[in-house]
């Protein structure tokens, strides 16, 4: 008897320093604090995330990702083809207390309509205001967590289907960040 490996799980990780994170952020709070938030739907998109305008900055942050992602394995990623550009880019905002629950990029009908590659970018991020964990299960008994710490300018890609939460923001500051999801480009 042996037990085999079906997968290697990887994420990306690194640190962009091209990108004006106070012009974000501007953007970010100007649509939270006018409550311009997405429809809550019981299939894909909960009530914390926000719109984003898809100003120069946000496409810049885009294209960046979607290059470091082909430099890194070779393959070719673009936004998820869709009729409301924010269910491929959104932004979320804790404020103290908040945290998001486990949750993936994949379920229902993203993963349809092809989120292969998720990316979460941090815009501002205190100190001790969340970071998020992923959830692998290694075997039928088996699971594992994975904690990365948040910090600002910093992004993370990784697959779309990998259980993710965001633990508590204990700052007394927002934290605020960017999704995305990317499919694979023929």
């Amino acid at each position: 008897m042996e037990s085999k490996v079906l997968y290697t799980l990887e994420y990306l990780v690194g640190h962009l320093d091209n990108i004006d994170n106070l012009k974000l952020k501007a953007n970010i709070l100007r649509n939270y604090e006018g409550r311009n938030f997405m429809e809550d739907s019981p299939e894909d998109i909960r009530y914390e995330d926000i719109r984003l305008d898809l100003f120069p900055e946000v496409k810049k942050l885009m294209r960046t990702l979607m290059d470091k992602f082909e430099e890194q394995y070779g393959l070719k990623i673009k936004p998820v083809p869709t009729s409301d550009p924010n269910e491929v880019v959104w932004a979320v905002v804790h404020q103290h207390n908040e945290s998001t629950n486990w949750h993936d990029h994949a379920t229902h009908t993203n993963y349809n309509k092809g989120a292969k590659v998720s990316a979460v970018y941090y815009v501002d991020v205190p100190h001790n205001s969340g970071d998020i964990v992923f959830k692998v299960y290694e075997n039928p008994f088996v699971t594992k967590m994975y904690l990365e710490k948040a910090e600002t300018g910093k992004f993370i890609m990784f697959d779309s289907t990998l259980l993710h939460c965001v633990t508590k923001n204990l700052s007394n500051y927002n934290r605020i960040i960017i999704s995305m999801n990317f499919t694979f480009d023929d």
